[in-house]
């Protein structure tokens, strides 16, 4: 497929790469809420609070537990809805290296429009868990792109969501 170099620079604008930081807590089980907050550097620069649904199944192959979580990042300028899809590593010491894919599900405010997703990498720390001491935490990094499908319109500016 031939594309002239003004539509190519167009697409390059609309689809721009993004890092999302994610740190949240769960109680450490195998399903539970989250909760904890998100930065957002690139095409999209915002930072706040994340919660959501987080699961995990007991073993797969290697050892490995597929992880699902529904994700809400709300953040000053609108919120984004991840779905993410991966698996960890065996925890033998209470700690476990997780990747997968994240992919947006909704999106409202400024960021109204946004679709897109890529991949993640994560560590998993239940120790704290494990010993009764406190909740299990989570630290993900989502580097992908996003593109905007439709402006954002009058009702989802200002905040309003």
């Amino acid at each position: 497929m031939c594309v002239s170099r003004e539509n190519a620079q167009a697409l390059a604008k609309r689809q721009q790469e993004v890092a999302l930081e994610l740190t949240f807590m769960w109680p450490g089980d195998d399903a539970g809420a989250v909760l904890g907050g998100f930065t957002a550097t690139g095409s999209m620069v915002d930072a706040g609070v994340v919660r959501g649904d987080f699961r995990a199944a007991r073993v797969v192959g290697g050892g490995r537990r597929a992880v699902k979580a529904t994700l809400v990042l709300d953040g000053r300028h609108g919120g984004l809805t991840l779905q993410m899809l991966g698996s960890f590593g065996a925890a033998a010491d209470g700690s476990a290296r997780g990747s997968g894919h994240w992919v947006v599900a909704a999106a409202n405010g400024l960021h109204a429009g946004l679709a897109g997703g890529g991949t993640w990498g994560g560590l998993e720390n239940s120790r704290p868990s494990l010993a009764g001491i406190g909740p299990a935490v989570a630290r993900a990094t989502c580097i992908g792109s996003l593109r905007r499908r439709t402006a954002p319109n009058d009702a989802t500016r200002g905040g309003e969501k």
